[in-house]
């Protein structure tokens, strides 16, 4: 979400977001609070994680804003959310939505949490990906019917990826999941 104001290729023709978040800040002090459980602790981590990416990465994270580039972007977004997500909560699939400018959808998987709309209703999740793709394709590709049933394994690895990097900063943080 926060790449959809560059200049993307002309190939690009929309954006899928599953779990979407506002912002990298809000993410690290959203789910920090959770570990540390007061308020000052909090506050320095998300200082700190800030201060060391100036430091280390050349940019700040307060430039790293999803609702800002959404604003600003014209192509068509899909966004797929949990409405039990307590890593990036509804509230922020709602403020992404308002923020998008461009031709949109939201969709709502009830009882699912953070990433797992797809174990909640796998046809629901892959008609809703396949209906996106089908109407926003253009040129040679327009008349191409997506395969959808690849959807499931790459999904899986993506979760196992994002749960074994979550695990690993726990880790170096000595905090426990």
């Amino acid at each position: 979400m926060m790449s959809s104001d560059l200049e993307l290729p002309e190939s690009v023709c929309g954006i899928i977001d599953n779990a979407g978040f506002t912002s990298s800040l809000e993410m690290i002090k959203l789910n920090s609070k959770t570990k540390l459980h007061q308020e000052i602790l909090t506050e320095l981590f998300t200082l700190s994680v800030n201060v060391g990416t100036i430091i280390w990465g050349g940019f700040n994270l307060a430039d790293a804003n999803s609702c800002t580039a959404l604003s600003r972007t014209k192509i068509p977004v899909l966004m797929i959310h949990g409405d039990q997500d307590t890593i990036a909560p509804i509230s922020m699939a709602y403020n992404l939505y308002n923020s998008c400018q461009s031709p949109k959808q939201l969709y709502i998987f009830s009882g699912a949490g953070h990433t797992d709309c797809y174990e909640k209703d796998p046809e629901k999740y892959e008609r809703i990906i396949c209906e996106f793709i089908e109407k926003n394709r253009k040129g040679e590709l327009s008349g191409v019917r997506p395969q959808c049933g690849q959807l499931k394994p790459r999904m899986l690895k993506i979760q196992q990826f994002w749960a074994y990097i979550l695990d690993f900063l726990y880790k170096c943080l000595d905090i426990s999941s």
